[in-house]
């Protein structure tokens, strides 16, 4: 790992994204990180703080507004990208109270995620 490789937390529970965001974000020079649900992802960033997190909302055990809540109280500095199929302006509106950096949609075009998350990172 290099000083300037951005670290990414995915955090979702299907398999199948994770490993389209691990082929999408390893091309794209930075260090990816899996979580597949809140409690797996926040036992991680008590371990190791990334630069970003790519966050779904709809997962088991704790979704991403309950991640969101947790980081909100400790004052994190991640830089969080939600990435979900719930459209509800309701739902975005939540995820940016609770200190989510910017919203994407499922399914979402690769460029787009990608221009996102380098915006946050680097």
């Amino acid at each position: 790992m290099s000083e300037n490789q951005p670290s990414v937390l995915v955090v979702d529970d299907d398999e199948m994204v994770r490993e389209l965001y691990e082929g999408m974000l390893a091309k794209e020079d930075y260090e990816v990180a899996f979580a597949e649900n809140g409690e797996d992802a926040l036992a991680q960033i008590a371990r190791h703080t990334p630069d970003a997190m790519v966050l779904d909302l709809s997962m088991p055990k704790m979704d991403g507004f309950g991640v969101l809540r947790s980081l909100s109280e400790t004052k994190h500095q991640i830089k969080i990208l939600v990435v979900t199929a719930r459209h509800a302006p309701e739902d975005i509106e939540k995820a940016i109270s609770l200190g989510a950096s910017d919203y994407l949609a499922k399914p979402f075009d690769k460029k787009e995620l990608l221009s996102r998350l380098s915006r946050l990172t680097r």
